[in-house]
């Protein structure tokens, strides 16, 4: 099978996974949870700013969190309990059927919390419409859900999990710059206050940002606000 383009994951995909295995299990709170995680890894440093530097909007930004996940939670229950029960139902119509179709529609609706994905989910998601369709052809009776519940039931999510810490620590080795034996202490200096006024950026541009997010978030929903107004 010729998927035609192949990815390589720059973030860590045991959230992505553990989404996947909630799916399986019908377990929607580890579905939100696990898919509101893997997107906050592209904000993953600006979090740890706002950790470091704002208790207040840190504070915040864990009901905020916590919020997005009960919600998305509600949000995904009818979509992913079709999927799990559509599977081998050999009377809905392949695109009900279809995997694919389920997960654009979950990403839709996290959306709605301005969660962004990293750009290679695209390429997951267009290799699983592949997969789904051709398993569909070949068997009415194919389920994907009972496909990703046996993977599982044959690998271990904690075992899956160490071998991927396992894996990103060597490729960090891998890349990390030699230190030039000819550095001047001055331009050592000067690198450390590059450094410094970059970080410094970074914290502002993120709690704009989060400001941002917050306040269109309050906007749409009033209990949202109701929850973090003593620390706003």
């Amino acid at each position: 099978i010729d998927f035609g383009i192949v990815g390589r994951p720059e973030q860590k995909r045991i959230w992505l996974l553990k989404f996947l295995k909630g799916a399986a299990d019908n377990d929607h709170a580890l579905e939100a949870e696990s898919f509101v995680n893997f997107g906050h890894q592209l904000i993953e440093h600006q979090i740890e700013l706002l950790k470091t530097r704002n208790e207040k909007n840190f504070l915040i930004y864990l009901k905020v969190s916590e919020f997005i996940v009960n919600e998305l939670a509600n949000d995904f229950k009818p979509i992913l309990d079709f999927w799990y029960n559509s599977g081998g139902k050999k009377d809905l119509s392949m695109r009900e059927r279809s995997s694919a179709v389920t997960f654009l529609k979950v990403i839709k609706a996290a959306e709605k919390y301005n969660i962004k994905l990293p750009s290679e989910v695209i390429s997951f998601i267009r290799a699983l419409l592949i997969i789904d369709m051709v398993c569909l052809k070949m068997s009415l009776e194919f389920s994907m859900p009972k496909a990703v519940k046996m993977f599982f039931d044959r690998y271990n999510i904690k075992e899956i999990e160490n071998q991927e810490k396992t894996h990103f620590m060597e490729k960090e080795n891998l890349y990390v710059a030699p230190i030039s034996s000819e550095a001047t202490k001055e331009r050592a200096r000067e690198l450390e206050e590059e450094a410094r006024l970059k970080q410094e950026e970074a914290y502002h541009d993120a709690n704009e940002k989060f400001k941002d997010l917050v306040l269109i978030l309050i906007d749409k929903y009033p209990e949202l606000y109701k929850s973090i107004k003593d620390l706003l």
